[in-house]
């Protein structure tokens, strides 16, 4: 219903071998995304995810078109509580939690996330996850989550 009127985009490299995640943490990442992607892009554009290999990680990138993130506060946007200086932000709901919580559980996977952003163009949030994880790395997995949720 959030995409109504607007196109959505989705491209995975078919190259991209399977990763052991806690499913549900990734796809909240990826709910968190999206939901900001949604909320802080102009109305029609385009919201894109992207799924490819880059050496030995997975990389995952959720885009969109709008005023943008200043430059200044591209690393701040991962903080608790913080949220960006920008108009495009007037009247919306949240606390800013979305993406500290996303840095938590990407970095409980021994993952990392970062922003990129051009005023007036495309953002994009780009998070990276090692390939070289398996069901026997379930122990190391379970304590990292125990980690993020202390975040």
């Amino acid at each position: 219903m959030l995409l109504a009127g607007r196109p959505f985009e989705v491209d995975v490299d078919p190259d991209v071998p399977p990763v052991y995640v806690d499913g549900v943490q990734i796809q909240q990442v990826l709910v968190n995304l999206l939901d900001n992607a949604i909320k802080f892009s102009w109305p029609g554009s385009p919201i894109r995810v992207a799924l490819s290999r880059r050496g030995a990680e997975w990389e995952v990138s959720v885009s969109n078109h709008g005023e943008g993130v200043p430059a200044d506060q591209l690393d701040r946007i991962f903080d608790r509580f913080y949220r960006a200086q920008s108009g495009a932000r007037i009247g919306q709901q949240g606390l800013g939690l979305g993406l500290a919580i996303c840095r938590g559980l990407i970095q409980a996977h021994g993952g990392r996330i970062l922003a990129e952003s051009v005023p007036g163009g495309q953002t994009a949030i780009r998070f990276w996850l090692p390939l070289t994880m398996s069901p026997s790395s379930a122990d190391t997995l379970a304590a990292r989550r125990q980690a993020a949720q202390e975040v």
